[in-house]
């Protein structure tokens, strides 16, 4: 059962490293996750500068996990509910390319157990990682710099991390000291 409700305005969209919505933060500060599939049909029902109203639940590190979005102006609804409609085909998706990002940590974003998972920068970015990558804390107001896979958007760059550090230069080498995959066994 959703637990909290809560209004504000929207000031930006997340996305996945795929180009795919998955968040708005507010202009308050407040971060609101939802499932992918929702990410187009909230897109389109919330954009920046719109008052929205949020129901979902409060995840332990004050992200709400949205169950719907209510754009006040337009009463548009949208929520995890069957419409009864059969779900629109998946949209042609970006091909992922190669990008490098750096800026200093707005937000450390978190999984479910706690652990960082990824960092939104004052300049917009979003970096993705798994929990191994990052070894070191990670605060509001730190540099941090990645190099992954992902996409440029209207929501801007989103990436998963393949090496990170506090700065371009410390991330490149880390990459560069990351080793390769082994190569497939030749089957005889």
């Amino acid at each position: 059962m959703p637990a909290l409700v809560a209004e504000g305005t929207v000031a930006r969209h997340l996305s996945t490293p795929y180009g795919d919505s998955n968040g708005l933060r507010l202009t308050d500060g407040t971060l609101v996750l939802f499932a992918p599939h929702l990410g187009a049909r909230i897109g389109a029902a919330a954009a920046p500068g719109d008052r929205i109203r949020v129901i979902g639940n409060v995840a332990d590190d004050g992200a709400i996990r949205a169950v719907a979005v209510v754009n006040l102006a337009s009463g548009a609804t949208i929520d995890d509910e069957p419409s009864g409609a059969p779900a629109a085909p998946p949209r042609a998706r970006a091909p992922l390319q190669r990008l490098e990002v750096a800026g200093t940590i707005d937000l450390v974003l978190h999984g479910p157990r706690g652990e960082a998972n990824g960092v939104i920068l004052v300049n917009g970015g979003v970096v993705y990682f798994r929990p191994d990558l990052v070894r070191t804390r990670l605060t509001r107001g730190q540099p941090f710099a990645a190099i992954g896979i992902g996409t440029r958007g209207g929501a801007g760059v989103a990436i998963e991390a393949i090496a990170a550090g506090a700065d371009l230069e410390a991330a490149r080498a880390a990459a560069r000291a990351t080793p390769a995959r082994p190569a497939p066994a030749n089957q005889p």
